[in-house]
Protein backbone atom coordinates (compact mmCIF):
# COMPACT_ATOMS: atom_id res chain seq x y z
CA UNK A 1 0.00 0.00 0.00
CA UNK A 2 1.32 3.70 -0.50
CA UNK A 3 2.72 5.56 1.91
CA UNK A 4 0.13 8.76 2.30
CA UNK A 5 1.94 12.08 2.10
CA UNK A 6 2.00 13.81 5.03
CA UNK A 7 4.09 17.38 5.55
CA UNK A 8 5.97 18.79 8.54
CA UNK A 9 6.27 22.57 8.61
CA UNK A 10 10.05 24.25 10.22
CA UNK A 11 12.74 26.00 9.47
CA UNK A 12 16.32 26.08 8.62
CA UNK A 13 19.00 28.29 9.07
CA UNK A 14 20.92 29.05 6.09
CA UNK A 15 24.22 27.68 8.21
CA UNK A 16 22.12 24.54 9.01
CA UNK A 17 21.52 24.17 5.20
CA UNK A 18 25.33 24.64 4.20
CA UNK A 19 26.46 21.97 6.69
CA UNK A 20 23.58 19.47 5.21
CA UNK A 21 24.89 20.30 1.13
CA UNK A 22 28.09 20.08 2.53
CA UNK A 23 28.08 16.91 4.05
CA UNK A 24 26.21 15.44 1.12
CA UNK A 25 22.46 15.21 2.69
CA UNK A 26 20.59 17.88 0.71
CA UNK A 27 20.08 17.13 -2.69
CA UNK A 28 19.90 19.80 -5.82
CA UNK A 29 19.56 17.52 -8.45
CA UNK A 30 17.26 14.45 -7.68
CA UNK A 31 15.93 12.84 -11.03
CA UNK A 32 12.36 15.04 -11.23
CA UNK A 33 14.31 18.32 -10.96
CA UNK A 34 14.65 20.43 -13.85
CA UNK A 35 17.60 22.75 -14.92
CA UNK A 36 18.29 25.62 -13.50
CA UNK A 37 16.84 28.77 -15.09
CA UNK A 38 17.42 31.92 -13.15
CA UNK A 39 19.22 34.98 -14.32
CA UNK A 40 22.04 37.41 -12.71
CA UNK A 41 18.97 39.61 -11.80
CA UNK A 42 16.65 37.12 -9.73
CA UNK A 43 19.65 35.95 -7.87
CA UNK A 44 20.52 39.60 -6.74
CA UNK A 45 16.91 40.01 -6.00
CA UNK A 46 17.05 36.96 -3.67
CA UNK A 47 20.38 37.97 -1.98
CA UNK A 48 19.05 41.64 -1.16
CA UNK A 49 15.88 40.26 0.30
CA UNK A 50 17.67 37.81 2.87
CA UNK A 51 20.29 41.48 3.48
CA UNK A 52 17.01 43.04 4.30
CA UNK A 53 15.45 40.21 6.15
CA UNK A 54 12.88 39.86 4.22
CA UNK A 55 10.63 36.29 4.40
CA UNK A 56 11.57 33.82 1.01
CA UNK A 57 9.05 31.37 0.25
CA UNK A 58 9.37 28.04 1.76
CA UNK A 59 11.71 25.41 0.43
CA UNK A 60 10.15 21.33 0.29
CA UNK A 61 12.41 18.87 0.66
CA UNK A 62 11.21 15.07 0.75
CA UNK A 63 13.36 13.15 3.52
CA UNK A 64 14.01 9.64 2.22
CA UNK A 65 17.12 7.58 4.34
CA UNK A 66 19.67 6.15 2.32
CA UNK A 67 22.49 3.80 3.56
CA UNK A 68 21.20 5.04 7.00
CA UNK A 69 21.77 8.89 6.57
CA UNK A 70 18.81 10.73 6.04
CA UNK A 71 19.15 12.67 2.68
CA UNK A 72 17.02 15.69 1.54
CA UNK A 73 15.93 15.87 -1.61
CA UNK A 74 14.71 19.45 -3.03
CA UNK A 75 11.24 19.61 -4.51
CA UNK A 76 10.75 23.40 -4.74
CA UNK A 77 13.40 25.39 -3.54
CA UNK A 78 16.49 24.24 -5.51
CA UNK A 79 17.94 27.69 -7.64
CA UNK A 80 16.94 29.58 -4.06
CA UNK A 81 19.53 27.06 -2.42
CA UNK A 82 21.92 27.77 -5.10
CA UNK A 83 21.79 31.11 -5.01
CA UNK A 84 22.39 31.24 -1.87
CA UNK A 85 25.60 28.30 -1.99
CA UNK A 86 26.61 30.24 -4.39
CA UNK A 87 26.53 33.94 -2.73
CA UNK A 88 28.25 32.44 0.66
CA UNK A 89 30.64 30.26 -1.91
CA UNK A 90 29.83 27.22 -0.08
CA UNK A 91 31.49 23.75 -0.48
CA UNK A 92 31.36 22.82 -4.55
CA UNK A 93 29.71 27.12 -5.58
CA UNK A 94 32.85 28.34 -4.01
CA UNK A 95 33.96 29.89 -7.82
CA UNK A 96 30.33 31.13 -7.94
CA UNK A 97 30.56 33.89 -5.91
CA UNK A 98 28.92 37.34 -7.06
CA UNK A 99 28.25 40.54 -5.94
CA UNK A 100 24.69 42.53 -5.04
CA UNK A 101 24.00 46.05 -4.50
CA UNK A 102 22.53 47.27 -1.43
CA UNK A 103 22.83 49.69 1.13
CA UNK A 104 22.65 49.22 5.20
CA UNK A 105 20.81 51.00 7.42
CA UNK A 106 23.79 52.98 8.29
CA UNK A 107 25.16 53.45 5.11
CA UNK A 108 25.02 56.87 2.81
CA UNK A 109 25.38 55.15 -0.25
CA UNK A 110 24.88 52.23 -2.30
CA UNK A 111 27.22 49.51 -2.36
CA UNK A 112 28.24 46.07 -4.23
CA UNK A 113 28.77 43.03 -1.40
CA UNK A 114 29.95 39.72 -1.99
CA UNK A 115 30.84 37.29 0.79
CA UNK A 116 34.47 38.45 1.48
CA UNK A 117 32.92 42.15 1.91
CA UNK A 118 30.22 41.10 4.59
CA UNK A 119 32.79 39.22 6.39
CA UNK A 120 35.46 42.19 6.48
CA UNK A 121 32.26 44.12 7.89
CA UNK A 122 31.47 41.46 9.85
CA UNK A 123 28.16 41.36 8.33
CA UNK A 124 28.15 37.43 7.41
CA UNK A 125 26.74 35.87 10.86
CA UNK A 126 23.30 37.86 10.02
CA UNK A 127 22.90 35.77 6.20
CA UNK A 128 24.35 32.65 8.25
CA UNK A 129 21.43 32.93 10.78
CA UNK A 130 19.35 33.51 8.37
CA UNK A 131 16.24 30.99 8.73
CA UNK A 132 14.01 29.83 5.96
CA UNK A 133 10.84 28.11 6.12
CA UNK A 134 11.42 24.50 5.06
CA UNK A 135 8.29 21.91 4.20
CA UNK A 136 9.81 18.93 5.04
CA UNK A 137 7.29 15.88 3.24
CA UNK A 138 7.43 11.89 2.90
CA UNK A 139 5.39 9.32 1.29
CA UNK A 140 5.15 7.68 -2.09
CA UNK A 141 7.69 9.06 -4.93
CA UNK A 142 4.94 9.24 -7.38
CA UNK A 143 2.54 11.62 -4.93
CA UNK A 144 6.21 13.61 -4.55
CA UNK A 145 6.04 13.80 -8.23
CA UNK A 146 2.96 15.26 -8.43
CA UNK A 147 3.38 17.91 -5.85
CA UNK A 148 6.70 19.25 -7.57
CA UNK A 149 4.59 19.57 -10.94
CA UNK A 150 2.14 21.54 -8.70
CA UNK A 151 4.15 23.76 -7.34
CA UNK A 152 5.78 24.50 -10.39
CA UNK A 153 2.84 25.31 -12.06
CA UNK A 154 3.18 29.08 -11.32
CA UNK A 155 6.01 31.75 -11.51
CA UNK A 156 8.71 29.99 -14.18
CA UNK A 157 6.02 27.07 -14.88
CA UNK A 158 7.67 23.90 -16.06
CA UNK A 159 7.16 23.59 -19.99
CA UNK A 160 5.92 20.55 -20.90
CA UNK A 161 9.57 19.04 -21.50
CA UNK A 162 10.37 19.18 -17.94
CA UNK A 163 6.95 18.01 -16.84
CA UNK A 164 7.51 14.99 -18.40
CA UNK A 165 10.86 14.83 -17.12
CA UNK A 166 9.69 15.01 -13.54
CA UNK A 167 6.70 12.10 -14.16
CA UNK A 168 8.90 9.77 -16.29
CA UNK A 169 12.57 10.51 -15.26
CA UNK A 170 12.96 6.56 -14.60
CA UNK A 171 11.80 5.75 -18.25
CA UNK A 172 14.02 3.87 -20.40
CA UNK A 173 13.13 5.87 -23.34
CA UNK A 174 13.47 9.35 -21.30
CA UNK A 175 16.78 8.48 -20.30
CA UNK A 176 17.78 7.41 -23.91
CA UNK A 177 16.75 10.62 -25.38
CA UNK A 178 18.60 12.62 -22.17
CA UNK A 179 21.87 10.84 -23.16
CA UNK A 180 21.49 11.52 -26.59
CA UNK A 181 20.56 15.15 -26.31
CA UNK A 182 23.67 15.46 -24.23
CA UNK A 183 25.56 14.24 -27.46
CA UNK A 184 24.28 15.86 -30.18
CA UNK A 185 23.52 19.31 -27.80
CA UNK A 186 27.10 20.81 -29.19
CA UNK A 187 25.26 19.92 -32.45
CA UNK A 188 22.48 21.66 -32.37
CA UNK A 189 24.00 24.70 -30.83
CA UNK A 190 26.33 25.25 -33.40
CA UNK A 191 23.41 25.34 -35.95
CA UNK A 192 21.25 27.40 -33.50
CA UNK A 193 18.89 24.44 -33.43
CA UNK A 194 18.77 24.96 -29.43
CA UNK A 195 19.67 27.98 -28.17
CA UNK A 196 20.44 28.61 -24.43
CA UNK A 197 17.30 29.38 -23.10
CA UNK A 198 15.71 26.38 -25.02
CA UNK A 199 18.24 23.93 -23.67
CA UNK A 200 17.69 25.01 -19.80
CA UNK A 201 14.01 24.13 -20.22
CA UNK A 202 14.77 21.06 -22.07
CA UNK A 203 13.18 21.91 -25.43
CA UNK A 204 16.36 20.05 -26.81
CA UNK A 205 15.30 16.68 -25.25
CA UNK A 206 11.68 17.10 -26.02
CA UNK A 207 12.77 17.41 -29.47
CA UNK A 208 14.89 14.55 -29.48
CA UNK A 209 11.98 12.33 -27.42
CA UNK A 210 9.76 13.53 -30.69
CA UNK A 211 12.54 12.12 -32.73
CA UNK A 212 13.03 8.72 -31.32
CA UNK A 213 9.30 8.00 -31.06
CA UNK A 214 9.01 9.22 -34.75
CA UNK A 215 11.41 6.88 -35.88
CA UNK A 216 9.88 4.32 -33.36
CA UNK A 217 6.39 4.71 -35.16
CA UNK A 218 7.66 4.85 -38.88
CA UNK A 219 6.98 8.40 -39.65
CA UNK A 220 5.77 11.56 -38.10
CA UNK A 221 3.21 11.92 -34.94
CA UNK A 222 0.74 14.14 -34.39
CA UNK A 223 0.23 15.50 -31.04
CA UNK A 224 2.63 15.84 -28.11
CA UNK A 225 0.32 13.23 -26.13
CA UNK A 226 1.93 10.33 -28.51
CA UNK A 227 5.17 11.65 -26.66
CA UNK A 228 4.12 11.03 -22.92
CA UNK A 229 1.82 7.59 -24.34
CA UNK A 230 5.34 6.59 -25.78
CA UNK A 231 7.35 7.64 -22.95
CA UNK A 232 5.38 6.01 -19.72
CA UNK A 233 5.21 3.05 -21.91
CA UNK A 234 6.96 0.15 -19.57
CA UNK A 235 6.07 -2.24 -22.48
CA UNK A 236 8.18 -0.54 -25.36
CA UNK A 237 10.22 -2.91 -27.40
CA UNK A 238 13.86 -3.07 -26.63
CA UNK A 239 14.76 -3.41 -30.66
CA UNK A 240 12.41 -0.75 -31.26
CA UNK A 241 13.93 1.46 -29.02
CA UNK A 242 17.83 0.20 -29.82
CA UNK A 243 16.63 1.05 -33.75
CA UNK A 244 15.24 4.10 -33.47
CA UNK A 245 18.63 5.36 -31.22
CA UNK A 246 20.52 3.61 -34.17
CA UNK A 247 18.68 5.56 -36.35
CA UNK A 248 18.59 8.75 -35.09
CA UNK A 249 22.53 8.74 -34.74
CA UNK A 250 23.18 8.00 -38.31
CA UNK A 251 20.12 10.50 -39.32
CA UNK A 252 22.34 13.54 -37.40
CA UNK A 253 25.62 12.05 -39.09
CA UNK A 254 23.69 12.27 -42.98
CA UNK A 255 22.47 15.91 -41.99
CA UNK A 256 26.03 16.68 -40.45
CA UNK A 257 27.53 16.04 -44.23
CA UNK A 258 24.24 17.26 -46.10
CA UNK A 259 23.95 20.76 -44.24
CA UNK A 260 27.20 21.79 -43.32
CA UNK A 261 25.48 25.61 -42.96
CA UNK A 262 22.08 24.82 -41.56
CA UNK A 263 22.13 27.38 -39.29
CA UNK A 264 21.75 30.42 -42.15
CA UNK A 265 18.24 28.42 -43.06
CA UNK A 266 15.16 28.62 -41.71
CA UNK A 267 15.13 24.61 -40.98
CA UNK A 268 17.15 25.48 -37.86
CA UNK A 269 13.80 26.40 -36.21
CA UNK A 270 13.07 23.49 -33.74
CA UNK A 271 9.99 22.78 -35.72
CA UNK A 272 11.12 22.90 -39.52
CA UNK A 273 14.28 20.86 -38.05
CA UNK A 274 12.26 18.16 -37.02
CA UNK A 275 10.37 18.45 -40.67
CA UNK A 276 13.81 17.91 -42.10
CA UNK A 277 15.32 15.33 -40.32
CA UNK A 278 12.22 12.85 -40.59
CA UNK A 279 12.52 13.99 -44.91
CA UNK A 280 16.54 12.65 -44.38
CA UNK A 281 15.20 9.68 -42.19
CA UNK A 282 12.78 8.54 -44.86
CA UNK A 283 15.12 8.48 -47.83
CA UNK A 284 17.64 7.04 -46.13
CA UNK A 285 16.43 4.47 -43.86
CA UNK A 286 12.85 3.89 -45.62
CA UNK A 287 14.23 4.24 -49.40
CA UNK A 288 17.50 3.30 -48.89
CA UNK A 289 18.45 6.40 -50.68
CA UNK A 290 22.57 7.34 -50.23
CA UNK A 291 23.61 10.98 -50.90
CA UNK A 292 27.03 10.90 -50.97
CA UNK A 293 30.16 12.66 -53.04
CA UNK A 294 30.51 16.01 -52.99
CA UNK A 295 28.46 17.40 -56.06
CA UNK A 296 25.78 15.74 -54.38
CA UNK A 297 26.03 17.20 -51.26
CA UNK A 298 26.68 20.77 -52.46
CA UNK A 299 23.62 19.49 -54.80
CA UNK A 300 21.60 19.39 -51.48
CA UNK A 301 22.61 22.25 -50.14
CA UNK A 302 21.64 24.25 -52.52
CA UNK A 303 18.34 23.10 -52.83
CA UNK A 304 17.69 23.44 -49.17
CA UNK A 305 18.79 26.88 -49.08
CA UNK A 306 16.48 27.48 -52.35
CA UNK A 307 13.05 26.23 -50.57
CA UNK A 308 14.39 28.12 -46.79
CA UNK A 309 14.65 31.42 -49.20
CA UNK A 310 11.08 30.57 -50.99
CA UNK A 311 9.19 29.92 -47.91
CA UNK A 312 10.93 33.10 -46.06
CA UNK A 313 9.68 35.03 -49.55
CA UNK A 314 6.04 33.85 -49.20
CA UNK A 315 5.94 34.18 -45.75
CA UNK A 316 6.67 38.17 -46.33
CA UNK A 317 4.16 38.39 -48.82
CA UNK A 318 1.60 36.81 -47.13
CA UNK A 319 2.51 38.72 -44.44
CA UNK A 320 1.68 42.09 -46.24
CA UNK A 321 -1.35 40.20 -47.91
CA UNK A 322 0.26 39.75 -51.57
CA UNK A 323 -0.47 36.92 -53.77
CA UNK A 324 2.05 33.73 -54.85
CA UNK A 325 4.19 34.68 -57.95
CA UNK A 326 4.04 32.03 -60.90
CA UNK A 327 6.72 29.05 -59.13
CA UNK A 328 5.85 29.69 -55.86
CA UNK A 329 3.00 27.54 -55.33
CA UNK A 330 5.77 24.95 -53.78
CA UNK A 331 6.71 27.16 -51.19
CA UNK A 332 3.39 28.00 -50.28
CA UNK A 333 2.28 24.52 -49.76
CA UNK A 334 4.91 23.85 -47.29
CA UNK A 335 4.68 26.84 -45.15
CA UNK A 336 0.35 26.19 -45.22
CA UNK A 337 1.20 22.10 -44.39
CA UNK A 338 4.71 21.73 -42.32
CA UNK A 339 4.21 25.03 -40.20
CA UNK A 340 0.40 25.54 -39.80
CA UNK A 341 0.55 25.06 -36.44
CA UNK A 342 4.15 26.35 -35.45
CA UNK A 343 4.98 29.58 -37.60
CA UNK A 344 1.39 31.32 -37.90
CA UNK A 345 0.99 34.49 -40.12
CA UNK A 346 0.43 37.32 -37.65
Amino acid sequence: MAEALRAEFGDKTILELRGLQEKGHLNLEPGFQRQSVWNDADRRKLIQSVLEGYPVPSIFLYRRDENGWPVYDVIDGKQRLETIFMYTRAKGFMKSGFAVPFRFPDDDRKYWYDWSDLHKWELASAVLTYKLQTVEVSGDLADIVDLFVRINSTGKALTSSEKRHARFFTKPLLRLAERLTRRTRKYFAAQHVARAAQVSRMKDVELVCELLISIANDGPIDAKASVDRAVGNDNLNAKTTKRAASQFRGTVANLRRLFPELRSTRFKNMAEFYSLFMVIWELQFKQRMVVSGSQRLRTAEALLRRLSNGVDEVREQQRSAAGIKPGQELYRDYLLSTLQSTDKLP
